[in-house]
């Protein structure tokens, strides 16, 4: 059995997602793949973040969010931090997000970069990447 990942991209509303999907060639024989993405998580255990959001106040992609209920969510911080290594927010709830504000005034456009730490039962995930606020 040969396996392979394949990307593929989403796009909602004006997010655009990265998701990678199993796809299974089968020469011979039965194939029987894992229930687990290629990341190692069930479906229970995803959660997907945007690469960039507008928090222009149009009501479409407005904050900055982990966007999935994961099964037995036990834990959850987000932080982001600006290119000069300023936390501009901080979460322990999945359901808020950043508006692209720091200390009360509007954020600058630009990339911005991103840790989040999670736990489902007893498994624990990390990971960081940038976010980009387009203005």
């Amino acid at each position: 059995m040969l396996c392979f990942l394949q990307t593929q991209i989403y796009e909602k509303k004006r997010y655009f997602y990265k998701h990678l999907t199993k796809k299974t060639l089968i020469i011979g024989g039965e194939a029987n793949p894992s229930p687990a993405t290629p990341t190692g998580r069930t479906p229970g255990e995803l959660i997907i973040l945007p690469n960039a959001f507008t928090p222009d106040g149009d009501g479409l992609n407005d904050v900055f969010k982990a966007i999935g209920q994961p099964d037995n969510l036990s834990s959850f911080s987000m932080t982001i931090f600006n290119r000069w290594g300023q936390m501009v927010f901080e979460s322990s709830d999945i359901s808020l997000g950043w508006d692209g504000t720091y200390q009360g005034k509007p954020a600058p456009s630009g990339t911005y970069v991103y840790g989040l730490d999670y736990s489902i039962s007893s498994r624990s995930f990390n990971t960081s990447g940038t976010v980009v606020l387009i203005r």
